[in-house]
């Protein structure tokens, strides 16, 4: 016969093992995600730096809608310099992004892509969106 008390300690082993189990596979699946992590150069101030902006409208649009990605920003060089981040990335190691000018990324390309950091080489706007578009923006 089942009396109250070894009622009262089933339910209880029950409810604290579906608790635990509850909490358990929630991280576990927290534990899956695959974490993006953005490095650059700028300051924490969404205000004051584009890459900081950059970076944290992407955070935001990536972890408001995918349950399988975590996108996590360091600012301030937080995974290190800009050369070394890129390096550790070609590497597979360290930061999984980086924001931040063609001439950082000039060293890493076979084309030679910083040209297009160059002052005073485009005219304007639609002067750069034709050379993009065309052979030499196929190039590089």
């Amino acid at each position: 016969m089942l009396t109250a008390n070894r009622f009262r300690t089933l339910f209880a082993v029950a409810w604290l093992s579906l608790v635990a189990s509850i909490t358990f596979s929630a991280d576990g699946a927290a534990a899956d995600k695959k974490v993006i992590r953005i490095n650059h150069a700028g300051a924490e101030d969404i205000v004051g730096t584009e890459h900081q902006m950059f970076a944290w409208i992407f955070a935001n649009y990536v972890n408001n809608r995918s349950p399988t990605l975590d996108v996590k920003i360091f600012p301030n060089s937080g995974l290190g310099q800009s050369r070394q981040v890129i390096e550790a990335m070609q590497l597979g190691s360290g930061a999984s992004m980086h924001v931040g000018g063609m001439a950082e990324f000039a060293n890493f390309c076979k084309a030679k892509c910083g040209v297009i950091g160059l002052p005073f080489i485009f005219t304007g706007y639609d002067h750069v969106q034709r050379v993009l578009d065309g052979p030499v923006g196929a190039e590089l």
